[in-house]
Protein backbone atom coordinates (compact mmCIF):
# COMPACT_ATOMS: atom_id res chain seq x y z
CA UNK A 1 0.00 0.00 0.00
CA UNK A 2 0.83 3.72 -1.22
CA UNK A 3 0.65 6.38 1.59
CA UNK A 4 -2.35 8.19 0.37
CA UNK A 5 -4.07 4.51 0.76
CA UNK A 6 -2.89 4.23 4.33
CA UNK A 7 -4.07 8.02 5.14
CA UNK A 8 -7.60 7.03 3.49
CA UNK A 9 -7.41 3.71 5.68
CA UNK A 10 -6.90 5.64 8.65
CA UNK A 11 -9.28 8.25 7.43
CA UNK A 12 -12.28 5.41 7.15
CA UNK A 13 -11.05 3.93 10.41
CA UNK A 14 -11.19 7.46 12.18
CA UNK A 15 -15.20 7.93 10.53
CA UNK A 16 -16.10 4.05 11.94
CA UNK A 17 -14.56 5.15 15.32
CA UNK A 18 -15.94 8.72 15.34
CA UNK A 19 -19.20 9.39 17.61
CA UNK A 20 -20.52 11.27 14.53
CA UNK A 21 -22.62 9.57 12.22
CA UNK A 22 -21.52 9.41 8.80
CA UNK A 23 -22.96 8.52 5.08
CA UNK A 24 -21.85 6.90 2.49
CA UNK A 25 -23.13 6.88 -0.93
CA UNK A 26 -22.51 4.43 -3.83
CA UNK A 27 -20.70 5.30 -7.00
CA UNK A 28 -21.03 3.50 -10.17
CA UNK A 29 -18.48 4.88 -11.50
CA UNK A 30 -15.17 6.96 -11.37
CA UNK A 31 -18.00 10.14 -12.51
CA UNK A 32 -20.23 9.57 -9.89
CA UNK A 33 -17.60 9.21 -7.07
CA UNK A 34 -16.07 12.34 -8.46
CA UNK A 35 -19.72 14.09 -7.91
CA UNK A 36 -20.36 12.70 -4.70
CA UNK A 37 -16.74 13.71 -3.31
CA UNK A 38 -17.75 17.33 -4.72
CA UNK A 39 -21.19 17.29 -2.70
CA UNK A 40 -18.99 17.18 0.34
CA UNK A 41 -19.50 12.84 1.57
CA UNK A 42 -16.18 12.12 3.47
CA UNK A 43 -16.21 8.77 1.51
CA UNK A 44 -17.75 6.49 -0.96
CA UNK A 45 -18.71 2.91 -1.45
CA UNK A 46 -19.14 0.83 -4.86
CA UNK A 47 -22.21 -0.52 -5.90
CA UNK A 48 -22.04 -4.10 -7.82
CA UNK A 49 -25.44 -3.40 -8.70
CA UNK A 50 -24.61 0.23 -10.32
CA UNK A 51 -21.33 -1.17 -11.68
CA UNK A 52 -23.07 -3.98 -13.66
CA UNK A 53 -25.87 -1.74 -14.70
CA UNK A 54 -23.34 0.20 -16.49
CA UNK A 55 -21.92 -2.16 -18.22
CA UNK A 56 -25.77 -3.29 -19.58
CA UNK A 57 -25.45 -6.61 -17.08
CA UNK A 58 -28.09 -7.28 -14.59
CA UNK A 59 -27.89 -7.76 -10.77
CA UNK A 60 -27.68 -11.06 -9.71
CA UNK A 61 -24.83 -13.09 -8.71
CA UNK A 62 -22.21 -13.95 -11.75
CA UNK A 63 -22.80 -11.46 -14.26
CA UNK A 64 -20.35 -8.76 -12.57
CA UNK A 65 -17.21 -10.44 -12.83
CA UNK A 66 -14.46 -10.16 -9.81
CA UNK A 67 -12.22 -8.56 -12.73
CA UNK A 68 -15.05 -6.52 -13.54
CA UNK A 69 -15.51 -4.82 -10.27
CA UNK A 70 -11.86 -4.46 -9.15
CA UNK A 71 -11.44 -2.57 -12.72
CA UNK A 72 -14.20 -0.03 -11.63
CA UNK A 73 -13.26 -0.20 -8.41
CA UNK A 74 -9.35 1.49 -9.32
CA UNK A 75 -10.58 3.98 -11.24
CA UNK A 76 -13.10 4.90 -8.70
CA UNK A 77 -10.71 4.88 -6.01
CA UNK A 78 -8.03 6.53 -8.13
CA UNK A 79 -10.52 9.33 -9.17
CA UNK A 80 -10.80 10.78 -5.61
CA UNK A 81 -9.27 11.60 -2.85
CA UNK A 82 -11.88 9.93 0.06
CA UNK A 83 -11.29 6.67 1.26
CA UNK A 84 -13.42 3.91 -1.24
CA UNK A 85 -15.31 1.07 0.42
CA UNK A 86 -15.96 -1.81 -1.99
CA UNK A 87 -19.32 -3.83 -2.95
CA UNK A 88 -17.17 -7.17 -3.01
CA UNK A 89 -20.66 -9.43 -3.31
CA UNK A 90 -19.94 -12.47 -1.58
CA UNK A 91 -15.92 -12.52 -1.83
CA UNK A 92 -16.26 -14.10 -5.71
CA UNK A 93 -16.05 -17.32 -3.71
CA UNK A 94 -17.57 -19.91 -0.57
CA UNK A 95 -14.02 -20.40 0.71
CA UNK A 96 -12.51 -18.56 2.82
CA UNK A 97 -9.16 -18.43 1.51
CA UNK A 98 -11.50 -17.16 -2.13
CA UNK A 99 -12.45 -14.60 -0.06
CA UNK A 100 -9.25 -13.51 1.80
CA UNK A 101 -8.03 -13.80 -1.92
CA UNK A 102 -10.71 -11.08 -3.10
CA UNK A 103 -10.23 -8.87 -0.25
CA UNK A 104 -6.55 -8.82 -1.30
CA UNK A 105 -7.59 -7.50 -4.65
CA UNK A 106 -9.73 -5.26 -3.86
CA UNK A 107 -6.91 -3.76 -1.70
CA UNK A 108 -4.98 -4.23 -4.79
CA UNK A 109 -7.40 -1.59 -6.49
CA UNK A 110 -7.41 0.89 -3.92
CA UNK A 111 -10.04 0.43 -1.62
CA UNK A 112 -9.77 0.60 1.84
CA UNK A 113 -12.66 -1.15 3.01
CA UNK A 114 -15.58 -3.88 1.73
CA UNK A 115 -18.72 -5.49 2.31
CA UNK A 116 -18.75 -9.38 2.04
CA UNK A 117 -22.43 -10.58 1.35
CA UNK A 118 -23.80 -13.55 3.30
CA UNK A 119 -25.75 -14.47 1.12
CA UNK A 120 -25.20 -16.17 -2.62
CA UNK A 121 -27.99 -18.42 -4.51
CA UNK A 122 -25.09 -20.99 -5.90
CA UNK A 123 -24.19 -21.76 -2.36
CA UNK A 124 -26.88 -24.62 -1.27
CA UNK A 125 -29.58 -23.04 0.29
CA UNK A 126 -28.46 -19.68 -0.65
CA UNK A 127 -27.32 -17.97 3.19
CA UNK A 128 -24.22 -18.79 4.54
CA UNK A 129 -24.88 -20.03 8.03
CA UNK A 130 -23.12 -18.66 11.01
CA UNK A 131 -20.93 -21.34 11.46
CA UNK A 132 -19.32 -20.79 8.02
CA UNK A 133 -19.27 -16.96 7.66
CA UNK A 134 -17.88 -16.08 10.94
CA UNK A 135 -15.13 -18.83 12.25
CA UNK A 136 -14.51 -19.88 8.11
CA UNK A 137 -14.34 -16.80 6.27
CA UNK A 138 -13.86 -13.72 9.00
CA UNK A 139 -10.71 -15.19 10.42
CA UNK A 140 -8.48 -15.13 7.93
CA UNK A 141 -10.23 -12.02 6.43
CA UNK A 142 -9.40 -9.57 9.75
CA UNK A 143 -5.84 -11.10 9.77
CA UNK A 144 -5.03 -10.29 5.99
CA UNK A 145 -6.49 -6.45 6.77
CA UNK A 146 -4.89 -6.06 10.21
CA UNK A 147 -1.30 -7.37 9.40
Amino acid sequence: MNELQIHKGNVFRDLHTSDDIFVMPNAWNAGSACMLEEAGFYAIGTTSAGIAFGMGLPDYEGTLSRDAALEETQRISTSVKVPVSADAENGYGHEAAEVAETIQLFADAGAVGASIEDYAASFGGGLYMNEHSLKNESEPLVSRLTH
